[in-house]
């Protein structure tokens, strides 16, 4: 490799790490806010930073102020097993807190995984197809969306994609190399759970390819060792109820709010029980609730719907033309690198059909497929300019449609970006709350660490305003506080969550809500364009 070759790669790697950056950057300039945060991750790696105690919420589901956590914070039980929030904990322990750092972190790293991805693609073709590769990864609509969303897959996916260039860059990977990519993808199993499936593609790989028990467990038990460890030792010392429930983000998805699962649970339970609705029939499994034969098998036929369905939409991977080529990229790899073709075959599959098979239905499962996808596109493309090249064109000629066709796929993909943040932003709870938090923020000193406040909106709300105040806030759907109204008991249900103060309440419903309640109002404001407010 001579100097000027080794320039020209170093030099398309800090570019592709700055276009990255760029891309993924543009919307949270532009809005000056991203659509989406994890925020119960980085509300618990905040808490154990400042208060030592890895908790979001009480018993009673009040998410607490870090204040409080010490003293009042529940562990909680969905995601005990996900290191995501501590390793984020540990991150805001040696730097501090901030709010906007974990974007920061989480659009550095994503950049990082482009040119590992970029060096390894390299390394398994040439340069262009690296060059369309790293195109097509940075612009895909999906992997740019949860890019914005810090504290999510984004750790997991930089462990991923280090195990994978550990596992990829030598032709047969040699024991050490093994050792460390079966590590790797215990660490990334362990911060996002659902890429325990696929490590199931790799160790199939793994063993069809090679053919050798010794290379398979050289490369499975480091990964065993590392992501079961460390995962049952959690799991009996954090979830000592033996349930995944509990957890405010969790219980919203089934129950209206808080009081409906702590006093009405049951009765909620038989309302609900014979829903056909595919995710309350995924959440009542979860709750060990009996589902007849018909409800398992809807709710299994609606994921693989849901599936289906996403992967042609523009917002996912680009839309029909970017399938299109993925599929012209299994016949590529099929001619060109059978062991791939073999790779990315098994991998959605598997993917896909363990997730069907447990009846999952969420749009982020697509990033776990994000390698072999961009693979076959790449390869898609690569078919393409095999056949221009046949025609006998000059290379200068070729050259130059290489440019003005990855220019239309640019202009494509940046089209389907435009819908998706669109998409993204007029749905998400962030941008819909904006101006509640603005609210709070400014009323912040007005309430103590003492205080609980009531908020309406959605379930996930409380975690959202405690994100940016601080405080201590519970979900209280108005149909419930309605319906405690008439049965005279709402100031009963608003001491036993110890609640003091409420928000977002419209101003007639809030004055109803003083008047049977010791509570004080500190706004009534609710955005015009709010989907999340019931109309009382």
């Amino acid at each position: 490799m001579n100097i000027s070759y080794k320039r020209k790669i170093i030099i398309t790697a800090l570019i592709i790490f700055l276009l990255a950056v760029a891309v993924r950057s543009a919307p949270v300039v532009y809005k000056r806010y991203s659509h989406k945060l994890s925020y119960y991750h980085l509300v618990a790696a905040r808490n154990l930073a400042e208060s030592g105690k890895f908790a979001v919420e009480s018993e009673k589901n009040v998410v607490l102020s870090s204040h409080r956590i010490g003293q009042e914070g529940a562990t909680p039980k969905n995601i005990a097993h996900e290191y995501t929030p501590v390793i984020y904990g540990w991150i805001f322990k040696l730097f501090g807190f901030g709010q906007t750092y974990p974007l920061y972190i989480s659009m550095a790293l994503y950049a990082l995984g482009n040119v590992l991805l970029f060096f390894l693609i390299l390394k398994i073709f040439n340069y262009r197809a690296a060059i369309i590769f790293s195109i097509i990864d940075i612009l895909c609509p999906i992997i740019i969306v949860w890019s914005n969303v810090a504290g999510s897959y984004d750790l997991a996916m930089f462990f991923f994609i280090l195990a994978l260039f550990a596992y990829f860059y030598q032709e047969k990977a040699k024991p050490h190399l093994l050792v460390i990519s079966g590590l790797l993808l215990g660490v990334a199993a362990l911060c996002r759970t659902p890429f325990l499936f696929s490590v199931i593609p790799l160790a199939s790989y793994e063993l069809i390819q090679n053919r050798s028990l010794r290379r398979f467990f050289i490369f499975t038990i480091p990964f065993s060792l590392v992501f079961l460890g460390l995962f049952g030792f959690n799991f009996l010392f954090s979830s000592h109820s033996g349930a995944p429930v509990g957890a405010v983000n969790f219980d919203g998805h089934l129950f209206r709010d808080p009081y409906t699962f702590h006093f009405e649970k049951e009765k909620y339970f038989q309302q609900v029980g014979a829903s056909n609705n595919a995710d309350m029939i995924g959440y009542l499994r979860a709750y060990g609730q009996h589902l007849s034969l018909k409800q398992q098998l809807w709710f299994r036929i609606s994921s693989a719907r849901y599936y289906l369905i996403y992967t042609f939409r523009l917002i996912t991977f680009g839309g029909v033309v970017m399938v299109f080529l993925a599929g012209l990229g299994f016949y590529y790899l099929f001619k060109i690198k059978k062991n791939l073709f073999w790779l990315a075959l098994i991998w959605l599959i598997s993917c896909f059909g363990i997730h069907i098979l447990i009846g999952t239905s969420n749009h982020d499962h697509f990033l776990e497929v994000r390698f072999p996808v961009i693979l076959l596109m790449t390869g898609g493309f690569l078919l393409f300019f095999q056949f221009i090249e046949k025609q006998k064109i000059p290379t200068k000629t070729v050259n130059i449609l290489f440019v003005l066709i990855m220019t239309v796929v640019v202009l494509h993909l940046t089209e389907a970006n435009k819908w998706s943040f669109h998409e993204m932003y007029s749905n998400s709870e962030s941008s819909q709350l904006k101006e509640v938090i603005d609210i709070l923020k400014e009323h912040r000193d007005e309430m103590s660490d003492s205080d609980v406040v009531a908020v309406s909106f959605s379930e996930v709300a409380p975690i959202i305003f405690n994100y940016y105040t601080n405080k201590s806030f519970v979900y209280f759907a108005p149909e419930t506080i309605q319906e405690l109204i008439k049965q005279n008991k709402l100031q009963d249900g608003f001491d036993y969550f110890g609640v003091t103060k409420i928000v977002g309440y419209s101003p007639a419903f809030s004055d109803e809500i003083m008047k049977n309640a010791r509570v004080g109002n500190i706004t009534s404001y609710v955005p015009e364009e709010c989907t999340l407010y019931s109309t009382y």
